[in-house]
């Protein structure tokens, strides 16, 4: 699975046209348009690794942003003892 996105001159600050790609293995991933988002004040996101992981670590909070914009992301259900999370609180 393979995206490309184009930013064209008209739609950045500088006036500089943007291409990006992304390409990954199919079976798994998928692709998703995360809407701008407020997020209340104190809010936090899990971050991290588990101790089940290939590289073991740790979970840990960190501040969540008061905003975050509108992306679009490549997801994956691949599970290999990590936690998947996205880095948007729900």
């Amino acid at each position: 699975m393979s995206y490309a996105l184009y930013i064209g001159k008209n739609h950045t600050s500088d006036g500089a046209p943007y291409l990006g790609g992304y390409g990954d293995e199919p079976s798994s991933h998928w692709l998703e348009i995360v809407p701008r988002r407020q997020h209340a004040p104190g809010a936090t996101v899990t971050v991290g690794v588990t101790a089940e992981s290939d590289f073991p670590g740790s979970l840990s909070e960190i501040p969540q942003v008061t905003e975050t914009a509108r992306h679009i992301r490549s997801a994956t259900a691949i599970s290999e003892g990590y936690r998947h999370r996205s880095l948007m609180a729900d």
